[in-house]
């Protein structure tokens, strides 16, 4: 199935009520990924880092989350990640520090729910806290 998705370079599944996880295998070309406003649960997957074309991850407002490994460090990885947006989900810890220098060599845009008293994740790399 993934080989007729090779091509795709858009994918738009934001506020659909989607249930589970998010799913494993992603067409490889993806520069955007919207799956934001659902109700997706667990971790963010590791091999999201290896979506090399991604600029915008857009994952807030779901369920996701799962512990203090639920946000991977591989996402640090990423040289193309410019917008990233995990807030309004249950992450709970601290920011991985892989994750956050992305802020210093393409990430324009960063959310993550770090606003509260007390906050739900450690984030001095975010430029916008919920």
């Amino acid at each position: 199935m993934m080989d007729r998705l090779k091509r795709l370079k858009w994918l738009y599944f934001d506020s659909n009520e989607f249930t589970g996880t998010i799913p494993l295998s992603l067409p490889p070309n993806l520069i955007e990924l919207y799956l934001n406003g659902n109700s997706l649960q667990g971790p963010i997957p590791q091999n999201i880092s290896k979506l090399h074309r991604l600029e915008r991850l857009m994952l807030q407002s779901n369920l996701l989350g799962g512990g203090p490994k639920a946000i991977p460090s591989s996402l640090g990885t990423s040289k193309s990640i410019k917008k990233l947006y995990l807030h309004d989900n249950s992450f709970v810890g601290e920011m991985p520090k892989d994750v956050c220098n992305l802020r210093y060599l393409n990430l324009m845009d960063f959310s993550s729910d770090c606003g509260g008293d007390p906050a739900e994740i450690e984030c001095f790399c975010c430029t916008s806290c919920f």
